[in-house]
């Protein structure tokens, strides 16, 4: 079958790679250059740490920093709950830089697509279809030209501003604003963290900090994000990463600490400095359009809750590929195989992350505190924790 891919984002490198494998011709089209990735910190939950293995990816692990254990605090640093430690030999959960991911992906798509396949600078103008084909029209930025390709099939992988989505599904392009504004970063600190991830503070101010990157020199790279709610719910910033800088949100998180630590310290020592507010959109019925579908953040973006933003999108990207290889390469069939098996689960993800899935342990701790709720607190805790994990659990093909 001849597919193509427009974007070269995780969700659309992993699915390149994997229907490669199963015999399709694939080539991918990206708007920007694959050979330059961005992004900072990514955090993969073990079973799309096992689906970038399944496709060729084996090093993955070795290439970031396998977590260990999570633990929720409070401001202070009182841990409130340790998730269980990852046993030894297991699949872990990765932290890695995102740039890295990208890379590992862009050289395994090279290996088994080859450079012809794999297109920087072409942006999607527009697409249709008709019975047998999909028809698309892209403009090579470079060249300065539009052109025109046709497929069997053709993957929407371009992101939270979907082109592919806004076509075919132009009236479900609103965005819905959490309130809360997230600045992010990386940090090059000594390796006070040993593997663990932390997530502390509470309703109104929330920090994640992990591992992604290990150093010659005997230091790590610390990915971390801080979480700030506004004063407002309306969105006054553009939906998309800007500049950000230390005075605009530090003061949140004065008394933060870990051990020795002082978290506002660890923010200070950062060379970038991103921001972006956190949104999603509402949970779609359908994510195909006969011979167009949707997956990872056009299909689904959600709040970073949890972290599986980018290990849902590796799942539908492996899924996908099984679908239509178990179908017998069979469109429909195929996607609704993989509709079956990623539509619902991954809806209730997006909605379990507007309530802030796991991270409200620390919320429900803070409203404990302060006698508003009564809860028994391991307890409830484990419970959170253990129901978050079996929701985003992918199902079986």
């Amino acid at each position: 079958m001849d597919i193509v891919i427009i974007g070269g984002s995780t969700a659309g490198l992993a699915a390149a790679i994997a229907l490669q494998k199963t015999g399709h011709s694939v080539r991918v089209y990206e708007q920007s250059n694959l050979t330059e990735p961005t992004g900072l910190g990514v955090g993969l939950q073990p079973f799309a740490v096992e689906a970038l293995m399944s496709i060729g990816l084996t090093n993955i692990a070795s290439l970031g920093v396998p977590i260990l254990s999570t633990g929720f605090y409070t401001p202070d640093g009182k841990l409130l709950y340790a998730g269980k430690k990852t046993p030894e030999g297991a699949v872990t959960k990765v932290g890695i830089k995102r740039a890295v991911l990208q890379t590992a992906l862009h050289n395994e798509a090279l290996k088994c697509l080859g450079p012809s396949s794999l297109y920087s600078h072409c942006e999607l103008k527009h697409c249709h279809q008709d019975d047998n084909f999909v028809y698309a029209t892209l403009h090579d930025k470079q060249a300065n030209a539009d052109f025109q390709i046709k497929a069997d099939l053709l993957l929407g992988a371009d992101g939270l501003h979907s082109t592919v989505r806004s076509i075919i599904f132009p009236d479900q392009m609103q965005f819905n604003y959490s309130g809360i504004i997230t600045w992010r970063g990386m940090t090059v600190a000594d390796d006070f963290l040993k593997g663990r991830m932390l997530l502390m503070g509470g309703r109104k101010a929330k920090t994640v900090i992990y591992p992604a990157q290990y150093l010659p020199n005997g230091k790590v790279k610390i990915y971390w994000a801080a979480e700030v709610l506004q004063e407002t719910q309306v969105l006054k910033t553009p939906i998309r990463n800007m500049p950000g800088h230390f005075d605009e949100f530090a003061g949140n998180f004065d008394g933060f600490k870990f051990e020795n630590i002082a978290v506002p310290d660890l923010y200070r020592s950062a060379t970038d400095v991103l921001k972006f507010p956190i949104v999603d959109r509402e949970p779609m019925q359908s994510w195909v359009d006969k011979k167009i579908v949707l997956l990872g953040d056009a299909a689904h973006p959600m709040f970073p809750m949890g972290g599986n933003g980018a290990s849902q999108a590796i799942v539908d990207a492996t899924t996908l590929a099984r679908s239509l290889r178990l179908s017998g390469n069979n469109v429909s069939k195929g996607l609704n195989q993989y509709m079956a098996l990623r539509l619902k689960k991954v809806n209730q993800v997006v909605r379990s992350n507007r309530s802030l899935g796991p991270d409200s342990i620390l919320t429900d701790a803070e409203a404990s505190d302060a006698g508003m709720i009564k809860i028994d607190g391991l307890t409830h805790y484990r419970e959170i924790l253990e129901g978050y994990k079996s929701l985003t659990q992918p199902l079986g093909v």
